[in-house]
């Protein structure tokens, strides 16, 4: 959850950069977070899944690709409508407190 706290914390201050260097460091430092939910994500498959690990980890791989699909449209569409980036960014920010959000509920014990 740190890791989504960090890339939510790195999205906000994003459109507030001036330069390309904070811009750039804001970018590197929310893909560190996110990328630090990785390991721990698919190793909660395994502990949620057992014997059923591939399917849920396919499943969950699966809606990652849908995500980054919608995620590709929303960018020009959310550009168009307010004329920055920087909803795109906040959007991207309120998604990372989301995922916090749904990973307090998951429960390995009671899988």
């Amino acid at each position: 959850m740190a890791g989504f706290a960090l890339g939510a914390l790195a999205l906000l201050a994003a459109p507030a950069m001036t330069s390309v260097t904070g811009a750039v460091a804001c970018f590197a430092v929310a893909t560190l977070g996110v990328d630090m939910t990785l390991s721990p994500s698919w190793t909660a498959c395994q502990d949620l899944a057992g014997a059923r690990t591939g399917t849920l980890s396919g499943a969950m791989n699966m809606v990652g690709n849908a995500g980054s699909f919608v995620s590709s449209l929303t960018f020009p569409l959310l550009l168009q409508s307010t004329g920055s980036a920087a909803a795109y960014f906040y959007l991207a920010a309120v998604l990372n407190v989301v995922a916090i959000l749904c990973w307090t509920r998951v429960r390995p014990d009671q899988a």
